[in-house]
């Protein structure tokens, strides 16, 4: 098609076949036919569900007591990059305000995490 654009053609991918089609049946050859795999490869082969947002919010506002092992090794691949790592810290942090209330330290972790844009 790249090539017959610059020509002037300005038919379809679709005329373009059935013309060829034509000129394949009147010199007696057989039709193309094009060979497509009765079923296509997986992409991903999930053996688990996905892990959703909602699940990573859950695991950075749980006590780390109440964390299973599996739980707590998830959450430390998540830290591993940087943007997460400092939201959990954030997080940890203010949530340590709310569980001793702590209200009057709210200001200055309020000016923490606004810096951290």
């Amino acid at each position: 098609m790249q090539l017959l654009k610059p020509c002037g053609f300005e038919g379809s991918l679709r005329t373009l076949q059935h013309y060829i089609s034509g000129l394949r049946k009147v010199q007696g050859l057989l039709p193309v036919r094009i060979k497509v795999a009765q079923t296509l490869p997986k992409v991903v082969d999930l053996q688990s569900p996905p892990f959703t947002p909602r699940q990573a919010a859950y695991l950075v506002v749980l006590k780390p007591e109440n964390r299973q092992a599996e739980e707590t090794d998830l959450l430390e691949r998540m830290m591993q990059h940087p943007d997460v790592l400092l939201l959990v810290e954030l997080a940890d942090e203010f949530l340590q305000l709310l569980r001793q209330r702590q209200a009057d330290a709210f200001d200055d972790w309020l000016l923490k995490a606004a810096s951290c844009r």
